[in-house]
């Protein structure tokens, strides 16, 4: 969660950096950063949100048997925990 905060902090110190550059090169740079880092901020933002709502989905599941298989197939991972590849 703090990154993305980070991510917008970031950007708000390249939007102020315009106000001391002097030619319009710096000025465009900066402002193409401030651009990405809130761009990195948004992105962040959905990949949280959409984790969470993985989260939320599968503890609302009862849970059994089938289900404790199938998400440990989803995160690639065998009965022992071992890091696996199905494909």
């Amino acid at each position: 969660m703090s990154s993305k905060n980070e991510y917008r902090r970031f950007a708000a110190a390249s939007l102020e950096s315009t106000e001391n550059a002097t030619d319009l090169t710096t000025k465009t740079h900066q402002l193409i950063m401030a651009d990405a880092w809130l761009d990195l901020a948004e992105r962040t933002t959905q990949l949280v949100d959409h984790e969470a709502d993985e989260a939320h989905r599968i503890m609302e599941q009862p849970l059994t048997r089938t289900t404790v298989k199938w998400n440990r197939l989803a995160a690639g991972v065998n009965r022992r925990g071992q890091s696996v590849n199905y494909r």
